[in-house]
């Protein structure tokens, strides 16, 4: 929340998307993180990124690297008023979804990412913000309930997945399953961890982990 807006004000974002890039992959494969049952990793994708002609062939020669299929990442693209109406996005986007990656709309709710941007491009999953999801849920203002309702229906009425982020308490979490969230993200579940422990919480989950149906993050 500090210091990636002042990176994309100051033109360092491509970079650092690079660099986390690259270490996914190398830990994706030296961990063999397949090998838990994880059948997805969901990577940011700056929309800086996504409207450079260099970035498909960029991320496919990382993935070539380490030997890991294209569907196993799929990409969350920030800051979508970097992309609106692109045609470098978009070529980007039909190349690298005929190689097998899959794409979601980031922070749904706040900013550029809306409905209007979401029904522009092929995404199979939305992340709806955090902000997004805390407004929605205030106890003090029960009625904004229904305002979660209908966007999630609307979502789920074409075609799309949704997720709910900043989910910290057991009563979040219950809420937005009964209201048809599938997949929810947040300190309930884990905090960032580094990667040794992430590693030992994956070894903790397993059973759990090689029987759910969902994505890592």
């Amino acid at each position: 929340e500090d210091f990636i807006p002042i990176a994309e004000r100051c033109g360092l974002v491509q970079e650092i998307d690079d660099l986390v890039f690259e270490k996914v992959c190398s830990f994706i494969a030296k961990e063999n993180l397949i090998s838990y049952g994880i059948k997805t990793i969901e990577v940011n994708l700056s929309g800086n990124e996504a409207v450079d002609a260099h970035t498909h062939e960029r991320l496919f020669r990382k993935m070539e690297k380490y030997h890991i299929p294209p569907n196993y990442i799929n990409f969350e693209i920030t800051d979508t008023s970097h992309i609106t109406g692109d045609a470098t996005f978009k070529e980007n986007f039909t190349k690298m979804r005929e190689q097998g990656f899959t794409f979601s709309m980031d922070d749904f709710g706040v900013g550029d990412s809306n409905i209007l941007e979401l029904l522009k491009f092929d995404y199979v999953l939305i992340k709806m913000d955090r902000e997004f999801i805390w407004n929605c849920l205030d106890p003090e203002n029960p009625e904004k309930l229904n305002v979660l309702k209908h966007t999630i229906d609307f979502m789920k009425k074409n075609g799309l997945h949704v997720l709910a982020e900043g989910v910290e308490t057991l009563e979040q979490a219950r809420i937005l399953i009964d209201n048809g969230v599938e997949y929810l993200q947040g300190f309930y579940y884990s905090r960032p961890v580094p990667e040794n422990d992430y590693i030992e919480f994956l070894n903790a989950q397993k059973g759990l982990v090689h029987k759910a149906d969902g994505t890592a993050n």
